[in-house]
């Protein structure tokens, strides 16, 4: 009679099975079963991986591929709230799964921000929208700062590109990531006001912000560093010892540099004529044939909403009363 799996066998099973010694493991037999317990717990590993990285790659096309299509549905200007947001869900999701690549965490300050000039039902929603962006851009500042080891702001070309690669980090990353941090609290301020920007220290990061970005890729964004900069030199309120820094005499410079790396940019002509016609004392014939020009111009495919809002605030200004 067969016992029931759950009896333990009797004296002599075990005697007879002690007494067997070519049912037990050689050395050799075990340390080749540990080998391929260890081949396997490799191949689940890798398998698991590629499973992460097949995740990954499709999150960044599916993030891409909405940002791509952020302009489909616009009104007027007003972009349709579904594209952008599925770009900022699959970049949420993509940073979770792996939040030290800049180039993912760049991409999505950047479709943040798109949401929040573009897609917001209101200020206070843009408002809140800027400071989700900017507390995040601010986040991923601390950690890439806490990777280089110092404020690149402290390190000279030579360590921080050094610095830069042993911690394999893209200078071009790096710069996006302070850029877009930069334009986030730029449209918070905007909103806020900007007393209120200069009184909490915001107008301070959002200069030392975009100061880096200049420095390590000026052109960037079709010249986006030189844009802002330009922008902040021109409306801030100058303050001692807090603001000591805002020069408008830097305003244009920085737009004309701004104009030079895409000189058919309509967004950089644009800001050249409005920063001559804030600043400069006296008219330039320049200026309003400039006004003239973005005001006939035709949205470019890639930027339908970007283009199409520079447009109608060049007409707008030339509509207005002297």
């Amino acid at each position: 009679m067969i016992p029931p799996p759950h009896v333990s066998p009797t004296r002599r099973e075990l005697a007879i099975s002690s007494a067997r010694p070519d049912l037990r493991a050689t050395p050799r037999e075990a340390s080749s079963l540990r080998c391929v317990r260890l081949a396997i717990l490799a191949l689940t590993f890798l398998a698991a991986a590629a499973a992460h990285a097949q995740d990954l790659d499709a999150l960044v096309a599916a993030g891409d591929a909405a940002f791509e299509r952020r302009a489909d549905g616009q009104v007027e200007g007003r972009a349709a709230p579904e594209p952008i947001g599925e770009a900022v869900r699959s970049f949420e999701r993509a940073t979770r799964l792996a939040p030290e690549r800049l180039d993912l965490q760049w991409r999505l300050l950047r479709a943040l921000y798109y949401e929040a000039d573009f897609a917001s039902s209101g200020t206070d929603q843009e408002r809140q929208r800027y400071r989700v962006g900017a507390d995040r851009g601010d986040a991923v500042i601390g950690r890439l700062v806490a990777r280089l080891g110092d404020d690149p702001a402290e390190l000279d070309d030579a360590t921080l590109t050094a610095r830069a690669s042993a911690a394999g980090l893209a200078r071009g990353d790096m710069a996006r990531v302070y850029f877009w941090a930069g334009v986030h609290w730029g449209g918070w301020a905007r909103e806020a006001g900007l007393l209120q920007a200069v009184r909490i220290g915001v107008a301070n990061t959002m200069y030392a912000y975009t100061s880096l970005a200049v420095r390590l890729d000026a052109d960037l964004e079709r010249g986006g560093p030189l844009r802002l900069l330009s922008r902040m030199h021109a409306t801030l309120p100058r303050v001692p010892f807090i603001t000591g820094w805002v020069d408008t005499a830097q305003a244009i410079p920085l737009a004309e540099r701004a104009v030079a790396v895409l000189p058919t940019d309509i967004g950089n002509r644009y800001l050249l004529a409005l920063t001559q016609e804030e600043l400069l004392p006296q008219p330039d014939p320049g200026t309003q044939r400039t006004l003239e020009e973005v005001a006939r111009a035709t949205p470019r495919p890639e930027l339908v909403i970007e283009d199409l809002l520079v447009i109608l605030e060049a007409r707008e200004r030339l509509a207005a009363p002297e």
